[in-house]
């Protein structure tokens, strides 16, 4: 009997200790929510305590949006988590979260407040109405979508409705609420009830079936919300009012968020959590307007201020501080920023500043200017530029375009500590020029077919020109002229006659770039004590070239790789004999310079949610990266780069910060046919090499025992091997050892 109850706990410590063991092998998708089974809402068999269940659900959607969506950084609370994680609506998100948390986290919503005012209050001309406030707009309009700022990553943006005119607008569910609102905040409450009562028409056992539905063939779950909030106010009777909490509820997950939408199986599987439907939720249930039949108020085009014509003539009436919203359309000036302001096209797509060919477009002769938002065109000749930064400090330039028969498109001429980014520039003569500036940043621009150079920087140090693409330029992607101390890592440089030339400039940092297909990779003239390594030299005619050759001025000398890693070379032919990703011989450069560690495969560079940065070299193609933080695994597809490639290597470096443990490695599921998991280790990096038959691969690399999993294994192990103990021992003297149980002074 004994040995029957041993085997017994046997195959339950087995079973259990299996379980826990699983969590290690989790997979990046574990954490994506997906929608349970569940019966049809006309067939429920759940009977709803409701207020008590209500509770919970409002007070998990107010969670939701308080820790899951509110950026304390922003002072708002983004779209969504997935889909749309740095996307910050005003209107009408925010506008609603602020409602809705008030109730809950009163703090938060005061952050939001205070944040929307600062960017002044924008009205919908829409969900107003859910407030107390009368429509300017019935029939209703189509929004537009307004770009107001950019913080970091973030977009914050608004909703305007004053568009063209929607047509048959009672089609809709949504429209028709807020219509029965308008109407009852006048007073007129036939027309309120008809509209309300045809909306709840629109319930069809799952959902309102409007026009949106009949298009896409989803119900949208805030339109429930907005039908039960609209019933209470209006005080009429909601027939079917526990079918539409209970479905609304049922798209309600874990978060505490609400899913936008939903199918006719009541599965929201591919929808996202979101701000606006999560808070129309709660203000279902909690909001009371306080100010009913506010007068309708019809507003002007939103262009540039409406008692300006011009920006010119915004920007001097204008606050510093101030700013500035551009409505869509092509505005023939030059203007002067001479005071600290923002100034905000409504598209860099249809927002146009055009010289006319004359003079700067824009010259900003202030500090902490911010301009996003525009297509900036038309400069007149040398030496004037579609952006101008004249003595000035701390100004932003993001998210334009600069194109078309601008000189130089953005100047920087002495002035520090720019930001320059993400910017599109096209078709200029020099794309971004530098003279006597230092420890400004150009970061994520896309620089194309410049007819002299790409980025030129004279007499300017300290520089951070970071991850931009240049390409199809007429001479250099990037020159440096008796520049020092500068930081180039990133970028893409290709099909140009030089991709980065180094004239008199010295102490430079050159890492992480890939150079293209150019006549010359690296130009040097007398520039020497740089560093170069991590970089990808594919295809160029000449990969380095020094003027030195030929003709008689003073030498370059300079370090091509970190002692650890050089560069990539796609003319190196030598064997990697020591399986470890480096060749066995240095790549010759000339008598003074030669990289002593080249790389068998291009290096690339990933940056993990944690912060760190994971290096690959490797001679496939990789074709994405994911870092999972939920249980420290990094897994990643490899391809071939051709047709007739039969084996392929990676080089991986991972820091101790995100990977501190034994790892495992996987391709589809087995092991590499070679591996070596102590490659090196420099006691806060890890390298490790594997290689494999070539195809299109999954490479999963996991810790083969977390350290968060540890403990919890160790005390269940422990409690495990008592219980065995105890249970061996109790066939005679139960009682006794029950007693000493209980009794911890024995």
């Amino acid at each position: 009997m004994n040995d029957i109850k041993m085997s017994k706990n046997l195959i339950f410590v087995f079973i259990l200790f299996s379980l826990l063991s699983s969590l290690l092998y989790v997979r990046c998708d574990s954490s994506k929510v997906k929608a349970p089974n569940r019966n049809p809402v006309y067939n429920f068999d759940t009977t709803f305590s409701e207020e008590l269940a209500y509770e919970q659900n409002l007070s998990s959607a107010a969670e939701f949006l308080n820790t899951i969506q509110f950026n304390q950084t922003v002072g708002l609370c983004r779209e969504a988590p997935n889909v749309a994680p740095n996307t910050y609506w005003l209107v009408n998100d925010n506008l609603l979260a602020y409602h809705a948390l008030k109730y809950y986290y009163p703090e938060t919503a005061e952050t939001i407040y205070n944040t929307m005012k600062n960017y002044g209050y924008f009205r919908s001309y829409k969900i107003e109405a859910l407030f107390g406030t009368t429509i300017p707009y019935i029939p209703f309009r189509n929004p537009t979508y307004i770009i107001v700022d950019h913080i970091g990553n973030a977009t914050i943006m608004t909703e305007v409705c004053n568009g063209t005119g929607v047509t048959n607008f009672d089609l809709w569910a949504d429209l028709c609420i807020y219509a029965a609102l308008h109407y009852h905040w006048t007073g007129n409450q036939s027309e309120a009830t008809e509209y309300f009562r045809l909306a709840e028409s629109k319930w069809d056992g799952k959902g309102l079936a409007d026009q949106s539905f009949i298009h896409v063939g989803t119900y949208s779950t805030f339109k429930l919300a907005l039908l039960i909030y609209c019933s209470r106010i209006l005080n009429q009777q909601l027939v079917n009012k526990t079918d539409i909490e209970q479905v609304m509820w049922l798209m309600q997950d874990e978060t505490g968020g609400l899913h936008t939408d939903y199918d006719a199986n009541l599965n929201y599987t591919g929808s996202d959590v979101n701000t606006e439907t999560t808070a129309l939720a709660i203000l279902a249930y909690q909001y009371e307007p306080k100010v009913a039949n506010r007068p309708a108020l019809y507003p002007p085009d939103l262009s540039v201020p409406a008692d300006s014509q011009e920006i010119q003539e915004a920007i001097n009436t204008a606050n510093p501080e101030d700013k500035l919203f551009i409505y869509h359309g092509t505005y023939y000036e030059n203007l002067v920023v001479n005071k600290s302001l923002s100034l905000i096209g409504q598209n860099r797509c249809n927002t146009t500043v055009d010289g006319n060919f004359t003079g700067d477009v824009i010259e900003i002769a202030a500090n902490k200017v911010n301009i996003t938002g525009f297509t900036i065109q038309n400069s007149g000749a040398l030496p004037h530029c579609g952006i101008l930064l004249n003595n000035s400090t701390n100004n932003n330039l993001y998210d334009n375009q600069i194109i078309a028969n601008n000189n130089i498109a953005i100047c920087l001429s002495h002035s520090s500590s720019n930001n320059i980014t993400a910017n599109n520039i096209a078709n200029n003569g020099v794309g971004i020029s530098l003279e006597w500036s230092s420890n400004n940043t150009l970061q994520g621009n896309i620089i194309t077919a410049s007819s002299f150079e790409g980025i030129w920087l004279d007499y300017s140090s300290n520089n951070r020109i970071y991850r931009n693409t240049v390409t199809a330029t007429s001479f250099h992607c990037l020159g440096l002229y008796e520049s020092p101390n500068n930081t180039v890592a990133g970028n893409t440089l290709s099909n140009s006659y030089i991709g980065i030339e180094l004239f008199n400039s010295t102490n430079n940092g050159v890492f992480s770039n890939t150079l293209l297909k150019s006549n010359y990779g690296i130009w040097l003239h007398s520039s020497s004590n740089s560093e170069f390594y991590h970089n990808n030299f594919v295809n160029n005619t000449h990969q380095v070239y020094d003027y030195s050759w030929n003709w008689s001025v003073l030498p370059s000398t300079n370090t091509w790789d970190d002692g650890v890693e050089g560069n990539y070379w796609s003319d190196y032919n030598c064997s990697d004999s020591g399986y470890d990703g480096i060749g066995d011989t240095p790549y010759f450069i000339d008598e003074n310079n030669q990289d002593n560690y080249p790389l068998m495969g291009m290096f690339s560079s990933f940056k993990t949610s944690l912060g760190c940065d994971v290096y690959v070299v490797s001679n496939s193609t990789i074709e994405d990266f994911e870092f999972c933080e939920s249980n420290n695994t990094i897994v990643m597809h490899v391809s071939n780069v051709t047709l007739n490639q039969t084996f392929g290597f990676v080089r991986i470096c991972i820091p101790h910060a995100l990977m501190n443990e034994t790892c495992h490695v996987t391709m589809n599921g087995t092991e590499p046919y070679y591996i070596n998991y102590s490659l090196a280790d420099n006691g806060t990096h890890r390298w490790i090499y594997f290689a494999y038959q070539h195809s299109t691969l999954e490479i999963i690399i996991i810790p083969e025992f977390p350290s968060f999993l540890i403990l919890p294994l160790l005390m269940t192990a422990t409690l495990l091997a008592i219980i065995v103990f105890r249970r061996k021992h109790t066939l005679d003297n139960s009682a006794v050892h029950l007693s000493e149980m209980s009794n911890p002074s024995m």
